[in-house]
């Protein structure tokens, strides 16, 4: 028996070591850069906008990674040479044990940089980011089976962390004349694994010119998702906002929320726990349930409490 055993684990790790072979002889001898005019080419096919890419690297074992340098996707035709998305670098590896021996798919920290969207609609109400199809794109396509499918799924996810430096998100309607900028937007996350709390932050600067505002966002927090069961959390969660402009009260405001979110997307209930509200003197403090959340029937219930505050004072810092 203790020789079968033997044999097996041999034979087992023999099996291991070939795979992880082959995929690394494949990373080492498989030249990407080769292939990018052809990306391109499928990309144009698919969605008539041109594709332009940097130099494309590949890492091993024990990590497959790939990063991708200076990649633009062309606009849609009638909106201007400017490129409707652009970026910087992205980085993103996956673990290649978890995934052969498990079917866990462990990725490793992803990495973005210098995204930048831009987002246009003309006065007729066509939008550069519709995707126009194909005629082969727009036939049927055949569904994957219940065998195909089952070969594809993972037993769970798990990525390291992520990280989104300097992105951007520029709209203008030319239907409404109404401009939205979104600009300095970062993004900094711990380890997202299934049941675990996963630290986050963020900041960006927005820009508005209808109503005419402008505000610095700050927030942070711990999140915890859970997909299968559409269960989503948010605990020690912080906002601040930082605006001015003519359509903020008085000019410029500060205000700061505090508390636990929570939501239930199966029953369709929604907590705001311990949530506290600071603007312009006032506290206000909430415990709040939202009930029967796209139903079209919304119904909340909670306490709401002011804490006590000068009238006269809260009316001047409001203008």
């Amino acid at each position: 028996m203790n020789k079968l055993v033997k044999i097996l684990l041999v034979a087992v790790t023999a099996v291991v070591v070939l795979v992880v072979g082959v995929v690394v002889a494949l990373a080492l001898l498989f030249n990407a850069n080769a292939y990018r005019g052809e990306i391109a080419a499928r990309v144009e096919k698919a969605t008539g906008r041109t594709l332009t890419m940097g130099s494309i690297h590949l890492s091993v074992f024990p990590t497959l990674g790939l990063r991708l340098d200076n990649a633009s996707l062309g606009n849609a035709k009638g909106f201007g040479e400017h490129p409707f998305a652009k970026v910087g670098e992205a980085d993103v590896g996956v673990r290649l044990l978890p995934l052969l021996m498990h079917r866990r798919l462990e990725i490793g920290s992803v990495y973005l940089s210098g995204l930048t969207l831009n987002l246009e609609r003309k006065a007729s109400g066509q939008a550069n980011w519709v995707l126009v199809k194909s005629p082969a794109q727009s036939g049927a396509r055949a569904r994957p089976t219940e065998e195909s499918s089952r070969d594809l799924s993972l037993a769970a996810l798990d990525v390291a962390g992520i990280k989104i430096e300097d992105a951007a998100i520029r709209y203008h309607d030319l239907k409404t004349g109404r401009e939205v900028d979104l600009n300095h937007f970062n993004l900094s996350a711990g380890a997202l694994r299934p049941g675990k709390p996963c630290a986050f932050r963020t900041s960006f600067v927005v820009w508005s010119n209808h109503p005419a505002v402008r505000a610095q966002i700050n927030s942070s927090g711990q999140a915890l998702i859970d997909l299968s069961a559409s269960r989503y959390q948010v605990r020690d969660y912080s906002l601040g906002v930082d605006a001015s402009g003519a359509a903020v009260p008085a000019g410029k405001q500060t205000a700061k929320l505090t508390g636990d979110i929570s939501y239930d997307g199966r029953a369709g209930v929604a907590q705001f726990k311990d949530m506290t509200l600071h603007l312009a003197g006032t506290s206000t403090h909430a415990n709040i349930q939202l009930r029967d959340i796209g139903t079209g029937h919304l119904a909340w219930s909670g306490p709401i409490k002011i804490d006590r505050f000068s009238p006269r004072d809260t009316l001047d810092a409001l203008g």
